[in-house]
């Protein structure tokens, strides 16, 4: 009887975790649309929703998941200093890990965050740091950004022979690499 019970908790536990997982993925998706599609009062309440089942979860990922997707909401609508609260919430979490994608996601927001502060030096080191990440593990757009703002971030300091060489790269790999572009 008590091998029953404790069958019937840990499925129904189970159960509920696997719910959990599948509502947070369903919001990232529909945070991730309403981001991109500039829809940002969709976002913000899928973003309330995925807060919630964070904190009903006792996964660390659901909470630094739900701390990139806020970091992410902020920057796109040019919120920094949260957007960097966040990002540097989630970032060594996503490091410790091994989830690169996350990983170079964070670095994606705090990058962004020294560009629009022109702390040029700053976004360097993160675009050295990234772009060796992102290419080895193909993450094109990723990839193509760190270029590109690496590239910005040479010019703004001076260094257009450097900067020059950068952008080469850059429509070097984009010229074979389309799906690697992106707006910024």
């Amino acid at each position: 009887v008590i091998i029953l019970v404790f069958f019937v908790i840990y499925f129904v536990k189970l159960r509920s975790q696997t719910d959990l997982n599948h509502a947070f993925k369903n919001n990232l998706k529909a945070f991730s649309k309403a981001v991109n599609s500039s829809k940002f009062d969709s976002a913000r309440y899928y973003l309330s929703i995925n807060q919630k089942l964070a904190k009903n979860s006792a996964d660390p990922n659901f909470e630094n998941l739900y701390y990139l997707q806020a970091a992410e909401l902020y920057i796109s609508i040019d919120s920094l200093e949260d957007a960097l609260k966040y990002a540097k919430k989630s970032i060594l979490f996503f490091k410790q890990k091994g989830d690169l994608k996350n990983y170079i996601d964070c670095g994606f927001v705090i990058s962004k965050y020294y560009y629009d502060r022109s702390v040029f030096d700053s976004v360097i080191k993160f675009c050295d740091l990234y772009i060796p990440i992102a290419l080895k593990n193909n993450y094109t757009k990723n990839y193509s950004y760190f270029l590109f703002i690496k590239g910005r971030s040479l010019v703004n300091k001076g260094n257009n022979a450097k900067a020059t060489v950068i952008y080469e790269e850059l429509l070097k790999f984009a010229e074979s690499n389309k799906d690697s572009l992106f707006i910024y």
